[in-house]
């Protein structure tokens, strides 16, 4: 794990999970929340754990090298430059082998101490050789360097990072032995490099947080802002005999090791094999994953220290990333969702994930939780990925209508409460397709308009086909009302909500192109006996005068206004990338609140909203080619604290999965934001912007990887190139 200045971004490979199982997968934390940006397989680094990683700023890019998996060690030297992986090819290298390194100013390069192998393969127990060689890398690719030094630490596997207030690198801790408390013998050891040799600091070691009895695989990183190197966790012996996880925050500066931790109302467990990465644009050091006392309990939390140890947020209008550490879905995009008031849950079926691969599983949100409720038997729809659903009060049920999967659209309509799922037998209903539906309260029924068939199979790439019909169900099941109506939209694919405030539904945006990415620059409200054109209205939306399509809408009680999120803005023709922004429309206006957010999502299409008793509820969607997110947020109103200390992500969803030996490297979440309230066109509410440049930050993240994706026609299954 490392921080990217030019994504302004920390980015994370790889990992070790479960019982002796490698992890292959990139991700991106950026504006507050992880995006997995994996490249499709065999385009970036073989899956390992315990692989080093260091920015480069005279490359540019982040450069990572070694680490293993279970029957074999790397030395391979690879580059993620915010596009994807590139495999750098030297003249030498290190041997194979787990190590640290760190970018070392004064050298002008990257810095690579010692390192180790053994117990191969994995769980075999067999004894390890440690190194004590130096090696450099810049432009020139590897340069060993261990001939020219006066004087060398022992040889050994260690955490090296470079400390700008003395313009060394340093070693602390490190493991040289084999010892009954697991293959970490943690050693007592403080060595800087200063570019010519090592100097020998063991005497300050044995006053900071391994004391005499050592410490291995805790987190080192600079902070900027206590103008101090942090030191995080770590696997330390007891006077036993044995090894624990250490659960201590430390400074090191002017020579002092400072235990900083009773300063603390909280801070992440102890834990070992952590990366500590600083953040400058943010003010923090960041912690994510680990494990502990050497044992297969893996972590997958995400903490940040910040400079001045304060914890505190007040944001009446706020995105906050909610805790679910278990269970919840799993990563996805194109699943239907809507709230039930009478269960007092959001309800969530189905999606696609990965490649062509429909999930049929139901999903409750409640009480801040999710909880899965597939029957296990019984009555349940076929998996599917993009149906619709929207909660019918008069029913009292959720109506849920179409969808596809890898071979066939569907046009069966079922009903979800209390009692589970029920198929609903309608003399008529809408042809199979992809569409979108809302409960229209001054009519009385669930309305649909349009929607499309095509790529069929999925991954084919058929033309698609577009339809502008308009149906209503009520509890006597499906009628087409097109020919009673004055007027029509033209055939399409949107998304349809319902404003009560204007007592109406309404369609924005969408795609009605048979290839590309087109998307629509349309905006349309049901009378209940026309549709009248808003044209005037839509290039001042979402979607601007380019258009959009693949959002989600849903009116949020709360503000008492239309919430739109996400979807699919063109760059140029052809040449499309997902939206990050939150509007809001209400007495004719459309209003954008993503600048005055402190905090976003990252930008997706295929996302889903829900109007719930807290805010609005938002979960999953994609972000780029591939790339489907598990994470769960709520658009929240109302001043309020919002802690954001400690807040772990979920074992599948919204973040990598817990794992340890990212790289080697601690910390605890202490994040201030200051935030000012400012008034919000004619909707007059409070929300909140922070001092520092919110756009600046957020302007990356639609784009996450720095690059441009092409978008495939098939909506369903959300290719983006």
């Amino acid at each position: 794990m490392a921080y990217d200045p030019r994504l302004d971004g920390v980015v994370l490979f790889g990992g070790y999970f479960v019982q002796v199982a490698p992890a292959g997968d990139t991700w991106l934390f950026q504006n507050g929340t992880w995006t997995n940006v994996s490249p499709p397989t065999g385009y970036g680094p073989a899956a390992r754990w315990s692989a080093t990683m260091a920015y480069d700023p005279g490359l540019g890019a982040l450069v990572l090298f070694g680490g293993r998996d279970v029957s074999q060690f790397f030395n391979d030297t690879w580059e993620f430059n915010g596009s994807g992986w590139t495999e750098i090819p030297t003249a030498a290298a290190p041997s194979p082998r787990i190590t640290s390194m760190t970018y070392d100013p004064a050298v002008g390069g990257i810095v690579l101490f010692g390192g180790g192998i053994g117990n191969l393969p994995a769980g075999s127990g067999s004894a390890w050789t440690y190194y004590n060689d130096t090696w450099e890398f810049g432009v020139g690719g590897w340069t060993n360097v261990t001939g020219g030094l006066s004087g060398s630490p022992p040889p050994m596997t260690s955490t090296i990072a470079y400390d700008p207030a003395t313009d060394v690198s340093m070693v602390y801790g490190g493991s040289a032995t084999q010892t009954s408390c697991t293959v970490y013998g943690p050693e007592t050891e403080q060595w800087s490099f200063n570019g010519t040799g090592w100097v020998d600091q063991t005497a300050q070691a044995r006053a900071g947080p391994g004391g005499s009895l050592g410490l291995a695989g805790e987190g080192l990183a600079f902070d900027p802002g206590l103008d101090a190197m942090v030191s995080f966790g770590g696997l330390t012996r007891t006077t036993a005999g044995g090894c624990m996880s250490l659960e201590a925050t430390w400074t090191y500066a002017n020579g002092t090791w400072t235990n900083i931790s009773g300063s603390f109302a909280v801070q992440p467990a102890g834990r070992q094999s952590i990366t500590l990465v600083d953040v400058p644009s943010g003010n923090f050091v960041m912690l994510f994953g680990g494990n502990i006392d050497g044992t297969f309990d893996y972590l997958g939390d995400t903490w940040a220290l910040s400079s001045n140890l304060t914890l505190w947020s007040v944001a009446p209008v706020r995105w906050t990333q909610l805790s679910a550490d278990a269970p919840a879905p799993s990563p996805r995009s194109a699943a239907a969702m809507a709230y039930d008031p009478l269960l007092g849950a959001v309800v969530l079926f189905g999606g696609y994930f990965v490649q062509v691969a429909a999930a049929g599983d139901t999903w409750l949100f409640q009480n801040g939780a999710w909880t899965d409720v597939t029957p296990t038997s019984g009555s349940s729809p076929p998996a599917r990925w993009s149906a619709a659903m929207t909660y019918d009060p008069a029913l009292g049920k959720i109506v849920m209508f179409g969808g596809r999967d890898l071979s066939q659209f569907f046009n069966d309509t079922w009903e979800y409460g209390a009692s589970g799922w029920s198929e609903v037998s309608s003399p008529s209903a809408p042809s199979p397709r992809l569409t979108s539906i809302t409960y229209d309260t001054a009519i009385g029924a669930v309305v649909l308009f349009g929607g499309g068939i095509g790529n069929l199979p999925a991954g084919s790439e058929s033309a698609w086909q577009r339809f502008s019909d308009t149906w209503e169900f009520t509890g006597a099941g499906w009628r087409n009302v097109t020919t009673d109506l004055a007027q029509s939209p033209p055939a399409m694919a949107t998304t349809i909500v319902y404003d009560p405030n204007d007592g109406d539904a309404m369609i924005v945006g969408g795609s009605n192109a048979p290839t590309a990415c087109v998307p629509l620059v349309e905006q349309w409200i049901f009378t209940g006996t026309s549709w009248e054109d808003q044209a005037t209205l839509a290039p001042t939306g979402p979607g601007g005068s380019g258009g959009i399509s693949g959002e989600s809408m849903v009116f949020d009680s709360q503000l008492n206004a239309v919430v739109a999120f996400g979807g699919l803005i063109p760059l140029e023709p052809g040449i499309c990338t997902v939206s990050g922004a939150t509007w809001v429309y209400s007495n004719g206006n459309w209003t954008d609140l993503t600048g005055a957010l402190a905090v976003s999502p990252a930008g997706r299409q295929q996302v889903q909203l829900a109007d719930a008793p807290d805010g609005v509820l938002m979960f999953g969607g994609n972000v780029v080619y591939g790339a489907y997110t598990g994470d769960t947020w709520e658009l929240t109103t109302g001043a309020g604290f919002g802690n954001y200390s400690g807040a772990s992500q979920p074992t599948n969803p919204g973040g990598p999965l817990p794992f340890g030996g990212g790289s080697v490297g601690g910390g605890s979440l202490d994040v201030i934001v200051i935030l000012v309230g400012i008034m919000v066109a004619a909707t007059v509410v409070c929300v909140a912007i922070g001092l520092r440049g919110v756009e600046e930050r957020r302007s990356a993240a639609p784009d996450v990887t720095g690059t441009r994706y092409q978008y495939e026609p098939d909506a369903s299954s959300d290719y983006l190139r």
